[in-house]
């Protein structure tokens, strides 16, 4: 009989070891390919700079831009490809023009003329390389123009947005709300000519209880924070910027799950903060978890038990270049958890005299060397 259960215990042993083998193979697996994108799978993108910051233009005018390709995460000036193909495209995606741009070292000029006989209306410019196309989600350069008819050809009622109503996008930080966990909810308010509008209103419960206060800050973004309970549904009762008013549902609570919190509110360092609710915990305590944090074409791949119900780790700032950050949370098994961007601003940028200072300093050639660059700073303070 005691032979029977050490051979069953070394068997139950042995599964447990073959399928965290098998775990850990499936995520090292995907790391590794991960890698291999990143070093060794070039991917181009374009961005056209027009000759006005706000592409509105009028029929029969010149339309100038400047053209950039870039290659790889760090977005080196593109030596893949030689030439841009830039489109018109009208409101019934119907191609008007196209035009090729020659490239050198990444950038190229380009110019559309638009035909004094064109309608009023909003217009599509694509950019994009035979390089792009052999991708599966290529990153082509797409920007909306609005064009006046110099003659009122085409008479459109100003208000294009007439029977619709704004809308507003709910993002809780690291992808999910959990029940009994904190959430932090961004949150996005859209008006009806496709710009950010102004938002205020409650979060209430489905028994009608107030639980958290909604105002928007700049654009008709904010965010807001409160504490989901297990059997609840919550609704935004909401009042838009031009009096229209709503009742918009939350996305669905998870009963048992993960989040992910990032604060950077120390410049010095990455807080990054794991939470697992009582019924996630239970059932995955002492496993392990796969944190990827990517950034500028790297990878890096850190390991956290999860032995306790929230789990701390703190990054310095510092290796990180300026830019995005994506953090992904995997569980053993490699399926994704949660997912969180955030911008590191480091002082790693350069250090450029105003323009009216640096005038200045050509001016006056006897100026100190050093004097420039103060009163630049002074001038931006």
């Amino acid at each position: 009989m005691k032979k029977i259960i050490l051979l069953a215990t070394i068997f139950v042993a042995a599964l447990q070891n073959i399928a965290f083998c098998q775990n850990s193979n499936a995520v090292n697996n995907a790391i590794g390919k991960l890698k291999t994108i990143l070093t060794d799978h070039m991917v181009e993108k374009a961005f056209l700079h027009f000759d006005r910051p706000y592409p509105d233009y009028v029929a029969g005018e010149m339309l100038y831009f400047k053209a950039y390709v870039t290659m790889g995460e760090r977005h080196q000036p593109s030596t893949i490809s030689n030439i841009l193909h830039v489109d018109l495209i009208d409101k019934n995606d119907v191609l008007m023009r196209n035009i090729s741009v020659q490239l050198t070292n990444g950038t190229g000029w380009g110019d559309f003329n638009l035909p004094d006989t064109l309608q009023k209306g909003t217009y599509r410019i694509r950019a994009y390389t035979q390089y792009m196309r052999n991708e599966k989600n290529p990153y082509y350069f797409d920007q909306f123009i609005s064009v006046s008819s110099i003659n009122n050809v085409d008479r459109v009622a100003e208000n294009t947005g007439r029977g619709l109503k704004p809308d507003m996008q709910f993002f809780p930080e690291g992808g999910n709300l959990v029940t009994d966990m904190p959430a932090k909810v961004a949150f996005k308010a859209i008006g009806t000519n496709g710009l950010g509008i102004n938002v205020k209103g409650v979060l209430v419960d489905n028994e009608h209880k107030e639980v958290a206060k909604i105002a928007s800050t700049h654009l008709g973004m904010g965010e807001f924070s409160f504490i989901p309970e297990a059997g609840k549904t919550y609704k935004a009762m909401v009042t838009f910027g031009n009096g229209t008013q709503v009742a918009l549902n939350l996305p669905a609570i998870q009963q048992k799950g993960t989040t992910l919190s990032v604060n950077t509110d120390d410049p010095t360092k990455i807080a990054i903060e794991i939470r697992a609710n009582r019924d996630y915990y239970r059932e995955n305590v002492n496993k392990q978890l796969n944190l990827l944090v990517y950034y500028g074409g790297a990878l890096k791949h850190y390991t956290p038990k999860l032995d306790n119900g929230v789990l701390g780790l703190d990054l310095p700032a510092s290796s990180f270049p300026t830019g995005i950050v994506k953090v992904t949370l995997l569980a053993e098994n490699g399926e994704p958890l949660n997912e969180r961007l955030v911008f590191i601003q480091n002082p790693d940028l350069l250090n450029l005299p105003h323009p009216q200072i640096l005038s200045l300093a050509q001016r006056f050639p006897s100026l100190p060397e050093q004097l420039p660059m103060l009163l630049s700073k002074a001038f931006r303070s």
